[in-house]
């Protein structure tokens, strides 16, 4: 699932900073998203307890991307966008005046990384980080997946490592101060959690509605790990019969064996069942 935000309704989620105190720079910020529509609109804003705008980025009318820093005049637009199509954007920035380095692509297409405006850091870290919310250009027309905003500049290289899915991110986050957010709840009533754990969650929400997935994209945190089953079958007994003579044929009829599986997961065990039949069984009597 995504998360979707509907500009006429005023759709917007806000969550905390968490452990994040950001004031700019050093600041990599990431977002998987697509439009629905060529409208002008918030997608993120970074924003301090004065109103001050750390970082922005926007979506707009005329089908191009609008980034803002600190320092700014204004926004600058950065590159074309389209509707209906899954995208990553992501910027970053080292401390002080330093230039803005963009980096986008499609989800599966390939990467392109550009200088775009310079910035300066603020007076004041970030205290809130607004999703589809808007000020003069209104709010967001499209799907959110997944946003990640971390205090280090990460590489071009590490910035292409991002397509897979939230693993991923999760590695380049490493134990810098980050947060971490994935839009895939299945209901709107599910809050969005910081996933890093550090406690920058949902504080407010209004509207939004439930989004398709990111094909190919995935939500799963971490590494998966292989789990170990043990299976205990039980004594065969069976009743033999046979007619003594010289030579005697003997039949033995064997039940049916019956094994459960204790596996270390949690998914409930299957039921193993089946039949041994013995075949050609030969071999001599000696009377006593």
């Amino acid at each position: 699932m995504s998360r979707h935000f509907t500009r006429a309704n005023g759709d917007y989620i806000t969550v905390g900073p968490g452990i994040l105190t950001t004031d700019g720079g050093p600041t990599t910020v990431v977002l998987l998203w697509r439009a629905t529509t060529l409208t002008a609109g918030t997608i993120l804003d970074l924003i301090t307890s004065i109103g001050y705008v750390v970082a922005s980025f926007r979506s707009g009318s005329t089908g191009y991307e609008w980034v803002a820093y600190n320092g700014t005049a204004s926004y600058q637009q950065v590159q074309a966008y389209t509707t209906a199509t899954w995208r990553f954007d992501a910027w970053t920035k080292n401390t002080g005046s330093s230039v803005v380095r963009g980096h986008y692509a499609n989800l599966g297409g390939s990467w392109t990384h550009t200088n775009y405006l310079a910035g300066t850091d603020s007076v004041d870290p970030v205290s809130v980080i607004t999703f589809g919310d808007g000020d003069l250009l209104g709010h967001m027309n499209g799907d959110l997946a997944a946003a990640m905003v971390i205090e280090r500049v990460l590489t071009d290289g590490e910035i292409e490592t991002l397509q897979t899915g939230l693993a991923a991110w999760e590695t380049v986050i490493g134990t810098t101060p980050a947060g971490l957010w994935a839009f895939n709840q299945v209901s709107i009533f599910d809050p969005v959690l910081d996933l890093t754990g550090g406690g920058g969650d949902q504080i407010t929400i209004s509207g939004t509605s439930i989004g398709t997935d990111p094909p190919g994209f995935s939500y799963l945190l971490g590494s998966p790990t292989d789990c170990t089953f043990a299976a205990a079958i039980p004594p065969v007994v069976g009743a033999l019969a046979g007619v003594s003579s010289s030579t005697s044929a003997i039949t033995a009829g064997l039940p049916a064996l019956t094994a459960h599986l204790s596996i270390g997961a949690n998914v409930p065990p299957p039921l193993m069942t089946g039949t041994a039949v013995v075949r050609g069984l030969t071999g001599t009597a000696t009377a006593t």
